[in-house]
C-alpha cells in the first residue's frame, strides 16, 4: 500500500513537470507567429492622424489626439483634434491628450500608443522627453535626426476595455529650451497590441 501511494506521488510530480514545462515553453515561444512591428513581436492597426482607422482583423479603433495649454497649473485641451503642427510656447512643456475608443465588440485588450514621428523646429534643438501626467510619471528620451524621431512610444501596456474608452494624458518637453516659439508634428498614430 505505502509502494503504491509511493508511486502515484512520482507519477503526479511528473505530470506536474510536464505541465509546467508546456505552459513555460508555449508562452516563450508565442512570439515565434507574431507580425514584428516598429522593433516588436505584436500585430498593429494603423491610424491616420484624422482617426480614420484602417480596418484590420475587424476590429475597430480609433485615435484622437488633442493639444493642450497650461494656465496657472491647470491644462485644458482643444476640442478640435491636433493635425499639422503644434505651437510649442517658449521654455514650456507642450501637452497633449490622445483619446483611443474601441468599438470593436471584440473584448478587452492591451495596446501600446506610438507615433510614426515626432518633428520639431529647429530652434528646439535635438533632443526632447516625452512624459505621461498622471501617476504612472513615464519618462522617456528621444534624440532628432534632421528634427525628427520615428517610432516613438507614448505610452506602454494600456487596459482597453470592450467598447470602452481610455485617454492618455502626455507631454513633450524639449531638452533645449527654446527662446521663441516652436512647433510640434505628430505624425500618424498606431497601436501596438500585446
Amino acid at each position: 500500500m505505502k509502494k503504491d501511494r509511493s508511486n502515484l506521488r512520482l507519477i503526479s510530480y511528473i505530470v506536474m513537470l510536464a505541465l509546467v514545462l508546456t505552459m513555460a515553453a508555449g508562452s516563450t515561444f508565442s512570439w515565434y507567429n507574431r507580425t514584428k512591428v516598429a522593433g516588436g513581436e505584436s500585430n498593429k492597426l494603423i491610424y491616420r492622424q484624422t482617426g480614420m482607422v484602417n480596418n484590420a482583423a475587424s476590429e475597430e479603433r480609433t485615435v484622437a489626439t488633442y493639444a493642450g495649454t497650461s494656465e496657472n497649473g491647470v491644462v485644458s485641451y482643444s476640442e478640435t483634434a491636433v493635425s499639422g503642427a503644434v505651437t510649442a510656447k517658449a521654455g514650456e512643456v507642450t501637452y497633449f491628450k490622445t483619446v483611443i475608443t474601441d468599438t470593436a465588440n471584440a473584448g478587452d485588450s492591451m495596446v501600446s500608443l506610438y507615433l510614426q514621428s515626432i518633428t520639431l523646429s529647429s530652434n528646439m534643438g535635438n533632443e526632447f522627453h516625452i512624459g505621461l501626467v498622471g501617476p504612472e510619471k513615464t519618462y522617456k528620451e528621444y534624440t532628432c535626426t534632421n528634427n525628427a524621431a520615428n517610432k516613438v512610444c507614448v505610452e506602454d501596456n494600456i487596459f482597453l476595455e470592450n467598447n470602452g474608452t481610455v485617454e492618455v494624458y502626455w507631454f513633450v518637453k524639449p531638452d533645449t529650451a527654446n527662446t521663441t516659439d516652436g512647433t510640434i508634428t505628430l505624425g500618424a498614430q498606431y497601436l501596438v497590441y500585446n
